[in-house]
């Protein structure tokens, strides 16, 4: 069990507000960072409880119904007790998350994805106070790769990943210090976003 905001998390269940981000730039003690994608999509903290599934968005709405493709996701992991924080996108023909794809698929097929990136509870442990680095490492363990789900990739270098999705019109780069505990809600500065801002809203 854990703490968040004056209440026990002992249940995957439980809403947690996700994590922000501050804008920045790239970081000058890169050694200090982990760095991945920033994916152009929809925020969301995914809750599984050995094969239900719960959906909540950066607002905490239920989103549950409107990603029914995700139960797979659920199913897989019909034995495990989870909370992840990831990003929901729509890939277009390219493969590229397509924002406007995303907001325009009601009714219509489109490819939806959950990439997760960080893990906040597993089975009976609350992981809000473990530094970045040691959730990433029980994350990369889970081996989430599925049809509509995968795990986003991190990276030591921040130029050289900033410059790459800049090449293929992705929108940026996040810089997350790899000591860093979880703060639900806050925007503390632990986490940085880089924009390619010539392709971002």
């Amino acid at each position: 069990e854990g703490r968040y905001e004056g209440i026990t998390v002992s249940s995957p269940m439980q809403s947690i507000h996700p994590m922000l981000l501050k804008s920045a730039t790239i970081p000058p003690d890169t050694g200090d960072y982990s760095f991945e994608v920033k994916w152009d999509g929809f925020r969301a903290i995914i809750y599984l409880d050995r094969g239900r599934l719960k959906i909540r968005s950066r607002s905490l709405r239920d989103m549950t119904v409107e990603y029914p493709t995700l139960l797979a996701l659920a199913d897989s992991m019909r034995k495990r007790r989870l909370i992840l924080d990831g990003e929901i996108v729509a890939l277009g023909a390219s493969g590229k998350p397509d924002f406007g794809r995303m907001q325009q698929r009601s009714g219509k097929p489109a490819s939806i994805v959950f990439i997760a990136f960080d893990v906040l509870y597993r089975d009976d442990r609350c992981l809000l106070n473990h530094p970045y680095t040691h959730r990433r490492e029980i994350l990369e363990g889970l081996n989430l790769i599925g049809p509509c789900w995968n795990t986003s990739r991190r990276y030591s270098d921040g130029a050289a990943l900033l410059a790459a999705t800049r090449e293929h019109g992705l929108e940026g780069v996040v810089a997350k210090h790899t000591g860093s505990r979880y703060e639900p809600g806050q925007r503390s500065g632990a986490w940085l976003k880089v924009k390619n801002f010539s392709c971002c809203r």
